[in-house]
């Protein structure tokens, strides 16, 4: 049996996992114990389907893996046509993967309020230069100045439709590979948003800091 396998809604929110998990210094980073992984057998995403699609598909979509995996996060956004919101989406995932038979303990569903770019928006050196800002000014002030990301918030309000005009702005190919190199380089902790610091905590509690693998 594999440690985990990590199920998300689409390419790019697969690619910022890929990120994140694939970091050299992850365990230092997330600050939890070593476990086994590998993209081509631990991270997926629903071709497809996408969020509203791994919203009501979920059971069938993790079934095939509990032969093969002790634990699993699924992972989707929330701004989508037809969200019932939150904690609609983590109920009615949670009762899913119950009933087709993962027990309490084993899964973790993610819901990222509004949209996976909460994750990756941060003051930072990584973020400006993978949307190639070059402005005299940081970028957060200058989205500030442009009423975009308010001076007392940790990222704009809408993340997505704000890091979708940056690039527009200063010609940034729309492409995953842009998550995934924001999500190789940037500091961990330094994400706040509460569904990232559920998922680190979760890691932590399957895979403590010191336990043997």
């Amino acid at each position: 049996m594999r440690d985990c396998v990590f199920f998300v809604a689409d390419k790019t929110m697969r690619d910022t996992f890929l990120g994140f998990l694939s970091r050299a210094d992850r365990t230092t980073q997330l600050q939890c114990g070593d476990f086994d992984f590998d993209p081509n057998d631990d991270l997926f995403f629903a071709a497809g389907q996408n969020d509203s699609g791994l919203y009501i598909r979920a059971n069938e979509l993790l079934r095939p893996f509990q032969r093969t995996h002790r634990k699993v996060v699924v992972a989707l956004d929330c701004d989508w046509d037809g969200s019932p919101g939150q904690g609609a989406i983590l109920r009615r995932i949670g009762q899913q993967l119950q009933e087709s038979g993962w027990e309490a303990g084993r899964f973790l569903v993610i819901a990222i309020d509004p949209e996976l770019e909460a994750w990756i928006w941060q003051d930072s050196p990584v973020v400006e230069r993978e949307l190639r800002h070059a402005g005299p000014s940081r970028l957060r002030l200058s989205l500030a100045q442009r009423g975009l990301w308010p001076a007392d918030q940790d990222k704009p309000q809408r993340p997505k439709e704000v890091f979708q005009q940056v690039q527009k702005e200063n010609r940034v190919k729309k492409s995953s590979a842009v998550y995934q190199r924001i999500a190789t380089a940037i500091r961990i902790n330094a994400c706040t948003d509460t569904e990232f610091q559920r998922l680190t905590a979760q890691l932590r509690a399957w895979f403590p800091a010191g336990a043997a693998t």
